[in-house]
């Protein structure tokens, strides 16, 4: 996710709201809670809106997997 879309996927419209740049720091799941801690480039620039879609895009990501619940 932080690395941007493939060229495959970008070639079929798939992007992402993620800023460049933008590293993970530290992940932890404890008793179904996934907390995600991620450089300061995710909340730089961009509109409230575009911050909201970045966080969706975590969140989506990280319940994908069956051991996150929130």
């Amino acid at each position: 996710m932080l690395e941007g879309p493939t060229p495959e996927e970008a070639a079929v419209g798939v992007s992402s709201a993620i800023p460049s740049g933008t590293e993970l720091l530290a992940l932890t799941i404890e008793d179904g809670m996934a907390t995600v801690d991620l450089s300061g480039e995710f909340g730089s620039g961009g509109s409230s809106s575009s911050v909201l879609t970045r966080l969706a895009q975590v969140v989506y990501t990280i319940t994908q997997f069956p051991t996150v619940e929130a």
